[in-house]
């Protein structure tokens, strides 16, 4: 399971939906001492651009992209 999320990163809802990539993180504490980190994720739906709040323990990772604009999967390399 990654626990270092990043702006980037593309990510999928647990119970399925579209990839999503992470624009911004950041964490919440709607229970007093209860800090939740939450990712704002877009994708699109055709040409139009969709947007959301996740806790990230509601995600789980697809893939990164490297430096070099390839999709990276664990130690292997593809093109995205």
């Amino acid at each position: 399971m990654k626990t270092h999320w990043k702006a980037g990163d593309v990510v999928r809802l647990k119970v399925g939906g579209p990839d999503m990539c992470i624009a911004r993180l950041f964490e919440t504490n709607i229970v007093p001492g209860d800090r939740k980190k939450t990712a704002i994720c877009e994708w699109f739906v055709g040409k139009k651009t969709q947007t959301g709040a996740y806790q990230v323990d509601t995600l789980e990772f697809v893939r990164q992209l490297n430096d070099d604009g390839e999709t990276a999967f664990g130690a292997a390399t593809l093109w995205a």
